[in-house]
Protein backbone atom coordinates (compact mmCIF):
# COMPACT_ATOMS: atom_id res chain seq x y z
CA UNK A 1 0.00 0.00 0.00
CA UNK A 2 2.84 2.35 1.08
CA UNK A 3 4.46 1.73 -2.28
CA UNK A 4 0.91 2.52 -4.21
CA UNK A 5 0.53 5.53 -2.52
CA UNK A 6 4.40 6.65 -2.89
CA UNK A 7 4.05 6.10 -6.54
CA UNK A 8 0.60 7.82 -6.85
CA UNK A 9 2.45 10.94 -4.89
CA UNK A 10 4.93 10.95 -7.78
CA UNK A 11 2.40 10.74 -10.48
CA UNK A 12 0.61 13.81 -9.05
CA UNK A 13 4.01 15.57 -8.30
CA UNK A 14 4.66 15.42 -12.13
CA UNK A 15 0.73 16.20 -12.99
CA UNK A 16 0.25 18.90 -11.00
CA UNK A 17 3.22 20.09 -9.33
CA UNK A 18 4.24 19.60 -5.37
CA UNK A 19 0.83 21.14 -4.28
CA UNK A 20 -1.33 20.53 -0.42
CA UNK A 21 -3.98 19.35 -3.27
CA UNK A 22 -1.64 16.30 -4.79
CA UNK A 23 -0.64 15.92 -1.24
CA UNK A 24 -4.02 15.39 0.46
CA UNK A 25 -5.25 13.85 -2.51
CA UNK A 26 -2.23 11.20 -2.11
CA UNK A 27 -2.74 10.98 1.93
CA UNK A 28 -6.96 9.96 1.51
CA UNK A 29 -5.57 7.25 -1.44
CA UNK A 30 -2.47 5.95 1.37
CA UNK A 31 -5.53 5.58 3.61
CA UNK A 32 -7.80 4.12 1.61
CA UNK A 33 -10.44 7.10 1.30
CA UNK A 34 -11.09 6.69 5.60
CA UNK A 35 -10.59 10.05 5.65
CA UNK A 36 -12.50 12.05 3.14
CA UNK A 37 -12.00 16.01 3.26
CA UNK A 38 -15.57 17.05 1.99
CA UNK A 39 -18.40 17.40 4.32
CA UNK A 40 -22.20 16.71 3.31
CA UNK A 41 -24.13 19.44 2.57
CA UNK A 42 -27.39 20.00 3.64
CA UNK A 43 -29.04 19.32 0.85
CA UNK A 44 -27.46 15.54 -0.06
CA UNK A 45 -28.11 15.23 3.95
CA UNK A 46 -32.24 16.02 2.91
CA UNK A 47 -31.92 13.66 -0.12
CA UNK A 48 -30.42 10.99 1.19
CA UNK A 49 -33.02 11.06 4.39
CA UNK A 50 -35.34 11.22 1.33
CA UNK A 51 -34.01 7.68 0.12
CA UNK A 52 -33.51 6.25 3.36
CA UNK A 53 -36.92 6.40 4.14
CA UNK A 54 -38.56 5.71 0.90
CA UNK A 55 -36.23 2.49 1.06
CA UNK A 56 -37.29 1.42 4.56
CA UNK A 57 -41.48 1.71 3.52
CA UNK A 58 -40.46 -0.34 0.28
CA UNK A 59 -38.89 -3.02 2.51
CA UNK A 60 -41.78 -3.11 4.53
CA UNK A 61 -43.92 -3.12 1.68
CA UNK A 62 -42.33 -5.92 0.70
CA UNK A 63 -41.50 -7.73 4.29
CA UNK A 64 -45.84 -7.64 4.72
CA UNK A 65 -47.11 -8.35 1.30
CA UNK A 66 -47.08 -12.17 0.73
CA UNK A 67 -49.05 -15.04 0.62
CA UNK A 68 -50.96 -15.88 3.29
CA UNK A 69 -54.03 -16.04 5.37
CA UNK A 70 -55.06 -12.92 7.04
CA UNK A 71 -52.55 -9.36 7.46
CA UNK A 72 -49.42 -9.65 8.31
CA UNK A 73 -47.61 -6.60 9.86
CA UNK A 74 -44.03 -6.05 8.92
CA UNK A 75 -41.13 -6.91 11.22
CA UNK A 76 -38.31 -4.82 9.49
CA UNK A 77 -37.05 -2.08 11.92
CA UNK A 78 -33.57 -1.06 10.00
CA UNK A 79 -32.01 -1.13 6.88
CA UNK A 80 -28.51 -0.94 5.42
CA UNK A 81 -28.26 2.74 3.99
CA UNK A 82 -29.02 3.39 0.03
CA UNK A 83 -25.84 3.37 -1.99
CA UNK A 84 -25.06 6.55 -3.80
CA UNK A 85 -24.69 8.60 -0.96
CA UNK A 86 -21.15 9.22 0.79
CA UNK A 87 -20.63 7.72 5.10
CA UNK A 88 -20.17 11.08 5.85
CA UNK A 89 -23.99 11.79 4.96
CA UNK A 90 -25.36 8.81 6.86
CA UNK A 91 -22.97 10.11 9.90
CA UNK A 92 -24.40 13.46 9.83
CA UNK A 93 -27.99 12.12 9.81
CA UNK A 94 -26.75 9.75 13.01
CA UNK A 95 -25.15 13.14 14.76
CA UNK A 96 -28.79 15.05 14.46
CA UNK A 97 -31.03 12.80 15.34
CA UNK A 98 -32.64 11.61 12.87
CA UNK A 99 -31.29 7.99 11.99
CA UNK A 100 -29.97 5.58 14.72
CA UNK A 101 -27.57 2.96 13.85
CA UNK A 102 -28.35 -0.60 14.87
CA UNK A 103 -25.22 -2.40 14.48
CA UNK A 104 -23.74 -4.67 11.40
CA UNK A 105 -24.27 -1.51 9.09
CA UNK A 106 -28.20 -1.16 9.53
CA UNK A 107 -29.74 2.23 10.46
CA UNK A 108 -33.02 2.68 11.79
CA UNK A 109 -35.62 5.73 11.93
CA UNK A 110 -34.59 7.24 15.75
CA UNK A 111 -38.42 8.37 15.96
CA UNK A 112 -39.61 4.70 15.91
CA UNK A 113 -38.01 2.92 18.39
Amino acid sequence: MIRFATLRLALLRSQVGWTTLGLERSRSIANGFRGSLTMATEEEIKRAFKAFKKRLKLARLDDASGLGIGSKASRIGGITPPGGHPPEVWDALVAQGKLKREGGGILALAQEL
